[in-house]
């Protein structure tokens, strides 16, 4: 799956969690859940923005 916008993805499956590094302005969350739930993944939780 490619989304326009995302720049890089790390994920530790152990831990059940990704760092998603995008461009807000092509982008968004909403854009990422839509995306995954068409392959059966949900996002649990809110998401937390780093900086």
């Amino acid at each position: 799956m490619k989304i326009d916008g995302v720049y890089d993805v790390e994920s530790d499956a152990s831990g059940q969690y990704a760092t998603v590094t995008y461009d807000p302005e092509k982008t968004s969350v909403q854009a990422f859940e839509k995306a995954l739930s068409k392959d059966q993944f949900f996002v649990r939780g809110e998401p937390k923005f780093l900086k």
